[in-house]
């Protein structure tokens, strides 16, 4: 094994270069910066991606990603940057269905699946009738083994459309962004195939699963980690350019090229520069990683993010709560989500009093999207909301971890992209959509980049 001083002279004789300044990015930018490989970051908008602040009705929000899990590779980054005392606790989980006048969706551990389906808030949504069928799920043969793999197809063999349709899809869209069906039990729910062996029907599974721990976010937003990793490449001598996409990659005899477009321009000229390094990560959007490997591996498994757009509002006049917030009834509704910020974590203060909302609605051409989230803010709390301050945002949303076909996908992607050297994915478009799975792959990407620099394995 190579001595020390020789590893660190390894080490700086190494350049990385990756795409992409989302948490991803960054976390495998850190971990090569520290050991002393040269790092260069490029963005084609504003570094932190999902999970940055914005300045909105003179606070800080969290822009689309506000929570984040615990685990091993997240608190080992908390640590290393002093946040873990910074985590503080959803002051509420509860949740509305979306609809002329909105109820509160019944709590369950199981995305939206009951334990009972006669209690009141349950019936309220699904009516008698429908509980009555879901209770069937008692009476029927006996789940001696738990191997369902569709949540969906579970859920309406055992407990009927009703509760699949007007209970769990809410939750799964909301949440997954995913249809029951889509959905894998053994991701989003790894208890309960087990509970339900336990229990030999599913809403008895469910009632023998543990009630889910509330959300968790950092106390000035899950921004202040990726301003606390930008801060931290930088320092140790990253270079991270803003508003600098990166037009196109070719490998080379001893890396990578890298084609970026320098901030203020607008167009692949002569202004356009071309970098050398010897690693390369792309940690974009789906989207935009696709445009990049497509011309070199025309097999690329095909694109299935979506788009969405998120907007941030600072309003007056809208009294009470529905908890956390509220979710669309059906897939096709424009507005799917409406997160009460301010509900769900009291922290994210204003001095003027304003209430803090979070609204997503699909796709990115959906005309004026102020006066649409405003509107469905106004309609939900059955009052007129006047907006202080504003900001839309545009996103490529990436597949869960929970999407049946994602193992698929991505081991069909890694497995192509490994036969080009010297190159890696990470970020949501190939660990999953949440801030826990693209944190944890991204350290272990990092891993492989420094032993594959250190001592060529």
């Amino acid at each position: 094994m190579p001595e020390t001083p020789d590893l660190a002279a390894t080490a700086r004789s190494h350049t990385v270069g990756i795409i992409g300044g989302g948490i991803g990015g960054l976390i495998v930018a850190w971990e090569c910066a520290k050991v002393g490989m040269a790092v260069t970051v490029w963005d084609a908008a504003t570094i932190g991606g999902m999970t940055r602040r914005v300045a909105v009705g003179g606070s800080n929000v969290d822009i689309a990603a506000s929570t984040i899990e615990r685990g091993a590779a997240v608190d080992e980054v908390l640590a290393a940057f002093g946040l873990t005392d910074q985590l503080v606790t959803a002051a509420t989980t509860s949740r509305w269905l979306m609809q002329r006048t909105p109820v509160a969706l019944p709590a369950s551990p199981a995305l939206g699946i009951p334990a009972n389906p006669f209690t009141p808030d349950v019936t309220g949504v699904i009516g008698w009738g429908a509980a009555w069928r879901a209770y069937l799920d008692r009476l029927k043969p006996v789940l001696t083994i738990g191997n369902a793999e569709s949540l969906g197809e579970l859920v309406r063999q055992r407990m009927g459309a009703k509760i699949c349709d007007k209970l769990v899809a809410p939750q799964t869209r909301a949440q997954l962004h995913l249809d029951p069906e889509d959905v894998l039990i053994d991701v989003a729910l790894p208890e309960l195939n087990g509970a339900l062996t336990r229990a030999g029907s599913l809403s008895g599974g469910v009632g023998l699963m543990d009630v889910t721990a509330p959300p968790l976010s950092l106390d000035a937003g899950l921004g202040a980690l990726t301003s606390a990793l930008r801060a931290r490449i930088e320092e140790l001598g990253g270079v991270v350019h803003e508003h600098a996409p990166v037009s196109g990659v070719q490998p080379t005899e001893t890396g990578w090229a890298v084609t970026s477009i320098p901030a203020n321009t607008d167009a692949v000229d002569e202004q356009s520069t071309e970098t050398h390094v010897q690693h390369l990560v792309l940690a974009t959007d789906a989207r935009a990683a696709h445009a990049l490997l497509v011309p070199l591996l025309p097999s690329l498994p095909a694109d299935v993010s979506a788009e969405q757009t998120v907007v941030v509002l600072a309003v007056t006049g809208v009294t009470g709560t529905r908890g956390a917030g509220l979710y669309a009834r059906d897939a096709s509704d424009t507005v799917q989500r409406i997160d009460h910020v301010t509900a769900q974590w009291p922290h994210v203060a204003s001095d003027a009093g304003h209430d803090f909302f979070r609204v997503t609605l699909t796709g990115h051409g959906v005309g004026d999207a102020v006066e649409l989230a405003a509107t469905a803010i106004s309609e939900a709390y059955g009052a007129s909301a006047v907006v202080v301050d504003a900001v839309v945002e545009r996103f490529v949303r990436a597949q869960s971890r929970a999407a049946r076909t994602h193992a698929d996908r991505t081991s069909a992607i890694r497995t192509q992209i490994s036969a080009l050297p010297q190159l890696d994915a990470v970020g949501a478009w190939v660990a999953g959509d949440s801030v826990r799975d693209v944190i944890t792959d991204a350290m272990a990407t990092a891993e492989v980049i420094r032993r594959r620099a250190l001592f060529s394995v």
